[in-house]
């Protein structure tokens, strides 16, 4: 196997005109066994490079790995790049599959970091959030990992945990990301903005058209969604009331008052108006409730 510099080296290497226009022509999986090895991880890169290209960077990807195999020196690349698209694509269970196969084909730890880190990215997708969190911790606890990826690690990991209703996990893990963090970055803003919304947790809601306090139901689940892409199938347990914002842009005023910092975005809300659970995947939500009920049940002995 060749090093990673060696492989880096190629990855910028400059494609011939022609192999560029054989490769991201209209033909191009068709002719894609007419390039040459250098030619066609060319093509890869190149296409990696433009945005709504993933669908031909994995069947391109896929083409070169059947013709020259994983011992190959560029497979460690190639695999990554299949995984990224794939990832993009959402199909999260084989992204984690070609990173894995990444990670075994090239133990450069500069690769090795980046294509892990994607690993628990495609994990956490896949809704394997202990294996996600296991490998993007690994990530954010290498003493060689720049700061800005292990940031990057810490706030995936954060992610996880307001997803699954951990919210003092998620403030611990955000908390650490800001640590490590670049400023005045969008990822710092992302992070300062999560832990704005996590701090809504057992206080009063913001006041919102539709949501009453003190009043049945013992607890509402409002999702804030954008038109176009709403939330299908989200089951509630009995008694639970649902409100639903459906909002066209970010320069809506709900959007404003509540400092919702993503969509979609869901919080559950108990009959006296106080959140209790914001950010929440749709799985998590019945545990949310549980838990009003329980502490419900708790202050009425």
């Amino acid at each position: 196997m060749t090093s990673s510099r060696a492989a880096l080296r190629l990855l910028f290497a400059p494609c011939a005109a022609a192999a560029l226009a054989l490769a991201l022509g209209a033909a191009a999986p068709a002719a894609a066994g007419e390039l040459s090895r250098e030619e066609l991880f060319g093509a890869i890169q190149d296409l990696r490079a433009r945005r709504g290209e993933e669908a031909r960077v994995r069947a391109l990807a896929d083409e070169y790995l059947a013709r020259f195999g994983e011992a190959d020196p560029n497979a460690a690349l190639v695999l990554f790049y299949g995984g990224e698209a794939a990832l993009l694509l959402g199909d999260a269970p084989a992204a984690a599959r070609a990173f894995r196969r990444a990670l075994a084909r090239e133990p450069d730890p500069r690769f090795a970091r980046k294509a892990r880190h994607f690993l628990g990215l495609a994990l956490a997708e896949a809704g394997r959030d202990e294996e996600a969190e296991s490998e993007l911790g690994r990530v954010a606890s290498d003493a060689g990992a720049p700061a800005p990826l292990a940031a990057e690690a810490l706030y995936a990991i954060g992610q996880i945990r307001i997803a699954r209703g951990d919210a003092s996990g998620a403030c611990q893990a955000l908390a650490a990301a800001r640590a490590r963090a670049p400023g005045e970055t969008s990822l710092l803003r992302r992070i300062e903005a999560d832990l704005r919304d996590l701090a809504k947790i057992g206080a009063p809601a913001p006041p919102l058209a539709g949501l009453s306090a003190g009043a049945a139901p013992a607890a509402t689940v409002v999702v804030f969604e954008r038109r176009g892409a709403e939330l299908r199938n989200l089951e509630l347990p009995a008694g639970v009331a649902l409100l639903r914002v459906t909002v066209g842009d970010w320069d809506d005023p709900r959007l404003r008052d509540w400092a919702v910092p993503a969509l979609p975005r869901i919080y559950v809300i108990d009959g006296a108006g106080i959140v209790r659970a914001a950010g929440l995947k749709p799985a998590a939500v019945a545990a949310a409730v549980q838990g009003i009920a329980a502490a419900q049940s708790r202050e009425s002995r």
